[in-house]
Order: C-alpha cells, then sequence, then structure tokens
C-alpha cells in the first residue's frame, strides 16, 4: 500500500523541584497526553507523467494538560499525592505536511533531487501570551514553507564474490559523498502563540542549514521474504546495460521505486534472490548560514582561589559560554538491517 495508518497515544509526566543543595521540594507537576491521535502517512508516488513524487503526513489529535501544584503558602512538597490540580485543558490539533520531489540526476553515479514542502496546522486553542499557564479557548494556525536540495555522489561501488558466506552469495559496497541543503522561512506564527506538546508543534525559525558527509552502505542478496522476485530476473540479458534498461521499464509500469531502491537494484541477481540493505554507516556534519549555537563551549567558573563555583540551589556547577559556533559536532550513524523485519540503529555524536 501507498499509506500506512498509525493509531498513538503517549502521556508524559513532568515534575519541578525546588529548594537547596542538600534539600529537595516537589513544587508542581504537569501531565500532557495524547488520547488519541491518528497518523496517515503517504510514501513518495509519481503524481502521473511529470517528474513530481508527492509524499505527505497527515494527523490528527485530542491533546489534553493538568497542572498539579503544592498547596496555596507552602514552600513544596515531598509527597506527590499532596499536590492539587489548578488547571484542566483539552484541544484539538490538525497537522498537513505534503511534499513534493522532482528527481533532477538520477544515475548510477550520482543522484541530485530538489523539494519543496508546506506546512499548515491548525489548533482549537492557544496559550495566553500574558500568563502561559493559561490556555485560551481561541483557535489559532500556523504554516511554513521548506525547500531544499540532496546531491549523492560521485558513487565508487564495487561487487564482491562471497562462494563461502552462505548468507548471500555477493556483497556490493557503495562509497557516496552527499550534501543536503533546506531552506525554511520564519512562520506564521512565533512559539510563544503554540501549545508546545511533541515534535509536531516545534516551530525552528528561520533555517538555512547544510549538512554534507560521506555514507557507505552495503548490499547482499538474500532469498524474497514475499512477494514477486526482483523485476531484473526477467533480463533477456545478463549484461549490466540489459538489466538497467529492464529496470527502467519496470520502474516506468510501476512508477514507485525510490532512489534507495534504484541502488539496490544494480546489484547483479542470481535466481530467486533479491538486492537488500543490510548496513550502513555515515559521517556528517551541519553547517547553519543564519543560525549560531550549533555547538557550543563552556568553562568552570571559579573563584579567587581557583575552586569552582556551584548555585546554591541547584548545587551544579556555574559555567561561562566562551564561544558559539555555526557548526555542529561530527555525528557517525551506523544501522544494521539483518533482515526485512529487523532493524538496529546507532548513532554517536
Amino acid at each position: 500500500s501507498w499509506y500506512t495508518a498509525t493509531l498513538n497515544t503517549r502521556l508524559q509526566e513532568q515534575y519541578f523541584t525546588s529548594g537547596t543543595a542538600t534539600t529537595s521540594f516537589l513544587s508542581s507537576k504537569g501531565i500532557n497526553g495524547i488520547l488519541p491521535e491518528l497518523e496517515i502517512r503517504g510514501r513518495s508516488r509519481r503524481l502521473g507523467r511529470t517528474p513530481f513524487y508527492l509524499s505527505f503526513t497527515a494527523s490528527a489529535a485530542r491533546v489534553t494538560r493538568r497542572i498539579q501544584e503544592a498547596p496555596e503558602g507552602t514552600f513544596g512538597v515531598q509527597d506527590e499525592a499532596l499536590l492539587e490540580t489548578t488547571a484542566d485543558y483539552s484541544w484539538s490539533r490538525y497537522d498537513f505536511f505534503p511534499r513534493i520531489n522532482m528527481p533532477l540526476i538520477k544515475q548510477t553515479w550520482a543522484d541530485l533531487t530538489f523539494n519543496v514542502g508546506w506546512r499548515g496546522t491548525y489548533y482549537s486553542h492557544r496559550p495566553d501570551l500574558e500568563n502561559t499557564d493559561q490556555i485560551l479557548d481561541e483557535s489559532v494556525e500556523r504554516s511554513f514553507l521548506t525547500a531544499g536540495f540532496v546531491f549523492q555522489g560521485p558513487r565508487m561501488q564495487r561487487i564482491f564474490e562471497t562462494p563461502k558466506w552462505q548468507f548471500s552469495p555477493k556483497l556490493k559496497h557503495v562509497i557516496e559523498p552527499f550534501v543536503e541543503y533546506s531552506y525554511q522561512p520564519e512562520s506564521s506564527v512565533k512559539s510563544s502563540e503554540i501549545i508546545r506538546v511533541d515534535e509536531v508543534d516545534t516551530i525552528p525559525g528561520e533555517r538555512s542549514d547544510l549538512r554534507y558527509g560521506i555514507r557507505q552502505r552495503f548490499y547482499v542478496l538474500r532469498p524474497p521474504d514475499s512477494g514477486r522476485v526482483s523485476s531484473l530476473l526477467s533480463a533477456e540479458e545478463t549484461s549490466f546495460e540489459a538489466m538497467e534498461k529492464e529496470e527502467e521499464r519496470i520502474q516506468r509500469e510501476e512508477e514507485n521505486l525510490t532512489p534507495e531502491e534504484e541502488l539496490a537494484a544494480q546489484v547483479e541477481v542470481s535466481p530467486q534472490l533479491n538486492p537488500m540493505e543490510i548496513g550502513s554507516i555515515e559521517l556528517f556534519q551541519n553547517y547553519s548560514f543564519v543560525r549560531e549555537g550549533l555547538s557550543r563551549k563552556y568553562a568552570l567558573l571559579t573563584d579567587s582561589e581557583g575552586q569552582v563555583i556551584f548555585d546554591e540551589v541547584s548545587g551544579r556547577p556555574e559555567t561561562i559560554e566562551l564561544a558559539s559556533r555555526r557548526y555542529s559536532p561530527v555525528t557517525m550513524r551506523a544501522r544494521l538491517n539483518p533482515s526485512s523485519n529487523q532493524t538496529v540503529d546507532m548513532s554517536y555524536v
């Protein structure tokens, strides 16, 4: 199916404490809930015979928030059961996020795809700008645009024969540098006008970000879990050129291959075996043209004798910011797919 429907529920409890370095009191508690949220996702699909591919995410949610505070006149409580409910709200949220991709280069050695999207969200309630603890029965709408491009290449690849490896008779190793650019102007509303509950409510502000790095992918040949065998098996010849022509013909008929699937389809296949990506490793870094603070450098505050100064309330050491930079730390991300039903993701910053 082109579509996926998901029913989500979420309950988040957030505690606020006060006190000294030795004694802590529970001053308030916030309970946010999504009961429930229906989300529908449409994966990328070609629009007729045009060069455009459409994907989207849409959701409808019922959101609740309950605030509990310590009794009036007290500094805080030690027992959570002593907190009193001071506010209880519920509201609706409807979100729609369509995206259009246009591939300009689709070759074995490189891919170049431009994208544009629009996100619109309707809230039945909004926060009181003068008192953020209050929620008003007034609707608000949020919208913003997104645009960018993704370039992958020049791609280097090699196929290894593995006759003694029972898992697969062949292994394909692909190395590809990549550059991704994303642009987003400011939203139609400020973040203070939105009740934030999860990532849907995030308003990052103006963005002009560049991500660059290098990625390694690993493909094997495996028996198909279900469905038909790879379309490359129907090629009349065994040359790569004939296989690519056959794949292009099948693609024009089905019009549903993603760039990742196209890359996997370039593996030379044997009867009753399908190409499958079993893992990837990538190193990347982000750079912002308009924002600072993607990475920061701090130093501990010390007194005249060189001793670290601690905050009297939290008991944590105090720090001072020395530098704020436009580029992020380097991130390494690894993914292992031993089968089509299992995925393991790991990352290190």
